[in-house]
């Protein structure tokens, strides 16, 4: 059960995953590799996934974020 206070805050993630989930899908379907987008979202030292996943979910195209 969520409280009422953290009802903004969960709903806005989960849109955030369903944006992302629409561009991973995106990205398999244009013939890009699952383990590419993992490299790609770790960063250089592999540590920044989540903040990486949202800011290129959050991009236009499906093109690599820029290091």
């Amino acid at each position: 059960m969520v409280p009422w206070r953290n009802v903004g805050e969960v709903l806005d993630l989960a849109m955030r995953n369903i944006v992302f989930d629409d561009k991973e899908r995106a990205w398999i379907e244009s013939g890009r590799s699952v383990y590419d987008l993992l490299t790609m979202l770790s960063g250089k030292d592999g540590t920044k996934y989540k903040e990486r996943k949202f800011r290129w979910a959050a991009q236009h195209s499906i093109d690599p974020l820029p290091d």
